[in-house]
């Protein structure tokens, strides 16, 4: 709505900015209660790390379908804020459901069916921040920051709450969250506008999106760190939870580990909006690239709950650095019409093709080489990764 004609329009504006602020604390939030614990309420269900690894890796499969899905349907939709709570409700009523299952068959369905309605919250989240945190003069990171202390407040309680109770109590604390979340999205004042018909053909469309991914070195260049540091980093990110349950941590304690990078990053998400304005966003990105790399390294050099421990404490920063960084390099190189559907591309499309294929190898890789041998080859795809990102950056350095 234009300025002129909605006399309460910055007011409004910096209302919303207010309960996107909040819908992050709980949405992101909500996810931790679940995140950190998922993986080892499948292995408590008597799983392996294969069949575990398949599960994720259909999980994948239903994410690449569904989020274009619920992408298109916040761009193109006139009512985008229905469709996310209708999801929001689904995801939370299904996550009860799935706390109860104990059959590999029932588990494999039932997470599929989650994933599905849970599959677009987050690049639609981010593309409401953007919308909502434009012509206000806050930045990305200062809604962001509200996630990652949702997610610090949130994990460290679950994590009690599992150990004095169940590891079903995260699926419960998930359904009470997102309900918040649902009601918080019913406070926004100035609702996302529905594109323009003439546009809407922007928004859609795969190889629409991988030719302008492909003409646009800086995209292009993305897109292939990310796929190499997203196989690379694979086993750690859905193995690291066991590992750490190996080595002897209570549930309290792997809670502890799941919030300490969001403690950082209350920290990390406002020095990452002012770095980047002093520098630009590919290289806040290579920081981000170095400093994972090396604390991969720590961990395979000297395993231990508290090296792991220590090693996601300062990895908050270069994830600080990394989200912020990433999602303002794809703000900047594309139009407003292509934002999203370049967002949900790189954030949940190239992750969701890797966890398919690669999902049950590193599965297979954790059963038989064990999860100390993750490390090292994460270490190797962060320095892939990073001398990658550097060609490009200076292939593009005039664009960046």
């Amino acid at each position: 709505m234009p300025e002129e004609a909605h006399p309460n329009y910055y007011l409004d504006k910096l209302h919303d900015v207010r309960i996107i602020r909040y819908f992050f604390f709980f949405l992101l939030g909500g996810g931790g209660a679940v995140g950190p614990f998922l993986n080892l309420f499948l292995a408590r269900q008597g799983l392996d790390g294969v069949r575990i690894g398949w599960i994720l890796a259909l999980g994948s499969f239903i994410t690449l379908l569904a989020a274009p899905f619920w992408t298109r349907i916040h761009s193109e939709n006139r009512r985008p804020l229905f469709y996310l709570q209708f999801s929001l409700l689904l995801s939370a009523l299904i996550s009860l459901i799935l706390a109860d299952q104990t059959a590999f068959l029932w588990l494999t369905l039932v997470y599929a069916i989650r994933v599905f309605f849970s599959a677009g919250h987050i690049p639609v989240a981010d593309i409401l921040a953007l919308q909502i945190t434009e012509g206000t003069g806050q930045e990305y990171g200062s809604v962001r920051w509200w996630g990652s202390f949702g997610w610090a407040a949130i994990v460290l309680v679950t994590g009690w709450i599992i150990q004095q109770t169940s590891l079903k109590s995260a699926f419960y604390l998930y359904a009470f969250f997102m309900i918040i979340v649902l009601f918080l999205l019913g406070q926004i004042r100035i609702p996302p506008i529905a594109l323009p018909a003439a546009n809407r053909g922007k928004t859609s469309g795969y190889l629409q999106l991988f030719g302008r991914i492909f003409r646009t070195p800086v995209l292009f260049g993305l897109s292939l760190m990310l796929l190499i540091i997203g196989v690379g980093n694979l086993g750690i990110l859905q193995f690291e939870t066991l590992f750490l349950d190996q080595l002897g941590a209570k549930e309290s304690l792997i809670g502890i580990a799941g919030m300490v990078s969001s403690v950082v990053e209350i920290a990390g998400m406002p020095l990452a909006d002012k770095l980047i304005r002093k520098k630009k966003p590919l290289f806040v990105l290579l920081i981000s690239l170095a400093m994972n790399c090396f604390l991969r390294l720590l961990v395979y050099l000297f395993p231990s709950v508290f090296m792991i421990i220590l090693a996601r404490a300062a990895g908050g920063i270069a994830f600080s650095f990394y989200t912020v960084a990433l999602i303002k390099c794809i703000s900047i190189h594309t139009e407003a019409a292509e934002t999203g559907m370049v967002l949900m591309f790189l954030t949940i499309v190239i992750p969701s093709f890797i966890n398919i294929l690669f999902t049950p190898v590193a599965g297979y890789i954790y059963d038989t080489a064990g999860p100390h041998n993750l490390y090292l080859i994460s270490v190797a795809g962060y320095l892939i990764g990073y001398f990658v990102l550097r060609f490009f950056r200076k292939a593009t350095s005039q664009q960046a």
